[in-house]
């Protein structure tokens, strides 16, 4: 922090908060400076492979260092669909199938310097999906409110919640309605794993991001890189 051509040494720790902004900060000599100072987001761990919902200040690509990304697509039946989606927008919340347990260090080091867009909900059928940078306490004699759990995309359950941590997101309903399920659906592309997935993957050759290359698994003509035939990771050299 820099008044008056003096410096001073400012150090702020708020672990699991949104960035936020912070006036009238007291200096060393009692003088104030009303002045803005965006934290560094300090985002959540995951279990790697289990499903979490979550709604971050910035953008992401589905990727093997951050995981897949579902968002929520439609509700009917008692049933939500999350398909899966290759870039996680800013403010939006989605399912997220991390590829590890922190998938989010390398940008948690960055200060939060642009304008940061609001969390936001989608509403399908009836059904919302909410996101929120901070923690919340989620009371409603209207609506029911349901988090995720599961080991893996495939037996994802949601289960009723009272609260919601920092950088996460929620499903509410009608209360009194029958409580819903949830299912997540891979891209129509047929890419069904990125190399942390088990399931196998249509033929054809994809590239690391999910781009279809060719219908075969040939590596023929392919240049150097990593990529996806099969449902398998193949470097070509």
């Amino acid at each position: 922090v820099v008044q008056n051509d003096k410096v001073y040494a400012a150090t702020f720790a708020a672990s699991g908060y949104e960035a936020q902004e912070l006036n009238d900060i007291s200096l060393a000599d009692g003088s104030l400076a009303n002045m803005d100072v965006k934290l560094a987001a300090q985002y959540p761990t995951f279990e790697v492979g289990s499903p979490a919902l979550v709604c971050l200040p910035e953008d992401f690509t589905s990727s093997e260092s951050t995981g897949k990304f579902y968002e929520f697509t439609s509700y009917s039946g008692g049933v939500i669909t999350a398909t899966y989606t290759s870039q996680a927008q800013a403010g939006v919340p989605y399912v997220l199938v991390p590829a590890t347990e922190a998938p989010f260090a390398h940008a948690a080091a960055a200060a939060q310097s642009e304008a940061v867009p609001s969390a936001s909900s989608v509403t399908k059928g009836g059904v919302t999906f909410t996101g929120t940078y901070s923690a919340a306490t989620l009371v409603s004699s209207d609506l029911s409110f349901f988090g995720i759990t599961g080991s893996s995309k495939d037996n994802a359950t949601l289960v009723s919640i009272s609260s919601v941590k920092p950088y996460g997101a929620y499903f509410s309903a009608p209360a009194g309605d029958v409580q819903p399920s949830i299912k997540l659906v891979d891209d129509a592309s047929g890419v069904e794993s990125l190399g942390y997935d088990t399931q196998a993957a249509k033929s054809g050759v994809y590239s690391i991001d999910g781009r279809k290359i060719s219908n075969d698994n040939s590596t023929r003509g392919l240049s150097s890189g990593v990529y996806i035939i099969a449902g398998k990771k193949v470097v070509v050299k």
